[in-house]
């Protein structure tokens, strides 16, 4: 008797899914104010007059508005950095501008609003770092940087909120982008792989992942316990799992490749509270995404109500038949 009822239940709930057709809706990531330059300029390398031989020697100077210059000709610099003040931190070449963690539990530490890091490689000689940690900040931005590699998390966000992480090379670690307790976060145009996790998120808000190239993880991308986030225009390709969402509602995954990523899956539980079921199962789409092939036939993509651990089956309902050209 109790097999029947679940397994109609299971057919009820299989019912549904398939009676909803989710929506293409968008992710408000409010407004994001960047650093601008608008103080002195600090320079630290080369051989001006005044220069600074450490970096941290030039951002303890530093006032907020201040820009920090790093030459490469004395690279690597093998120090750790806390970032306390309101500074743009720019190396002069991604490629030969190093910042070494020299046995540091982490590279970079940003403790304060409207920091900009750009133009660096983060590397661990010891492989045993965290490349850069943000932690109860706002206004960050985080671009045209190369991290590598870490067993730690590549780019750690704490708490923190309005941030912008693009056109970063992230290569080898735990996870990727780890983000906890965050919201506001647009993630984008980066190349993130040989990683545990590419994206792992938990219990954070209004996140935008777009135009990114999430290859060779073990998790393309993870999601735990959140909302509003929107997932669009990404190549996923060769992850052992491609996109993993669990708890989470109002998840929108629209026109992205989805390639030799066998394992795509989601769950959601029911809470004791009425709304909260329908929100957490009815509230997130699958769209308009490229799966390897050309289908003529809704994709389905599998889950569990945790809640019983029923089956319940979401469909893209009109996959792409070609693959996008998603540049990064």
């Amino acid at each position: 008797m109790k097999i029947e009822k679940s397994f109609a239940m299971a057919v009820v709930l299989l019912f549904l899914s398939v009676s909803v057709i989710p929506s293409t809706g968008t992710t408000d990531v409010r407004q994001i104010t960047m650093p601008t330059a608008k103080g002195d300029t600090l320079y630290v390398g080369g051989s001006g007059e005044g220069n600074y031989t450490k970096i941290q020697d030039a951002i303890d100077n530093a006032t907020d508005g201040d820009t920090v210059f790093v030459y490469d000709d004395s690279s690597p610099y093998k120090e750790k950095l806390v970032i306390d003040v309101s500074i743009n931190l720019i190396g002069e070449d991604r490629n030969t501008t190093v910042i070494d963690g020299s046995n540091q539990r982490i590279i970079i530490e940003v403790i304060s609003d409207g920091v900009l890091i750009t133009k660096f490689s983060i590397i661990s000689d010891n492989g045993r770092d965290s490349g850069i940690s943000v932690h109860d900040s706002k206004n960050i931005e985080i671009c045209y940087t190369y991290l590598k590699p870490h067993s730690y998390d590549n780019i750690l966000i704490i708490n923190s909120e309005f941030i912008e992480i693009h056109h970063n090379i992230i290569r080898s670690g735990a996870d990727g982008i780890t983000m906890e307790d965050s919201n506001c976060i647009n993630i984008s145009n980066n190349e993130i792989f040989n990683h545990f996790g590419g994206i792992d998120i938990g219990e954070s808000s209004f996140v935008n992942i777009s135009s990114n190239y999430i290859h060779d993880n073990d998790e393309g991308f993870f999601c735990d316990k959140s909302y509003e986030i929107n997932i669009i225009y990404n190549n996923f390709s060769n992850n052992e799992i491609g996109i993993n969402n669990w708890f989470s509602f109002a998840t929108v995954v629209n026109y992205n490749n989805i390639i030799n990523s066998p394992s795509t899956f989601w769950s959601t539980f029911i809470s004791s509270f009425l709304p909260m079921p329908f929100r957490t199962m009815l509230s997130n789409s699958w769209n308009y995404n490229y799966w390897g092939k050309a289908r003529t036939y809704p994709m389905p993509i599998v889950g569990i109500l945790t809640w019983g651990m029923l089956p319940w089956i979401m469909f893209d309902w009109h996959p792409a038949q070609e693959p996008y050209n998603i540049g990064v």
